[in-house]
């Protein structure tokens, strides 16, 4: 059974911070408003009923995003270790475990 490396998933999930993460400026920030602003206009325009089906999607796509963004993010890191092993001249293969 896979086991996520303990370090990995500490510093995915931002409870290791190497940089503040910084919204002033950033291209982020008006996206992320738009997003904001789009999903209140289209939640008050949902029925009650429709409304529960809409957050049960964006809980499930939410979850979908998450164990994809770690794994890409696991996948850069192997590809990081991978570079340092090759700087070295040892031949190791870190991309799929």
């Amino acid at each position: 059974m896979y086991r996520r490396p303990e370090f990995l998933k500490a510093l995915f999930d931002g409870n290791i911070d190497p940089q503040a993460r910084q919204w002033e400026g950033s291209p982020l920030k008006p996206l992320s408003q738009k997003l904001a602003d789009t999903e209140k206009a289209l939640l008050d325009a949902l029925s009650p009923e429709q409304k529960a089906l809409f957050e049960q999607y964006q809980q499930a796509e939410w979850n979908l995003d998450m164990e994809n963004e770690y794994e890409s993010f696991r996948v850069g890191f192997r590809l990081g270790a991978h570079c340092i092993y090759e700087v070295f001249g040892l031949d190791m293969n870190l991309y799929y475990r």
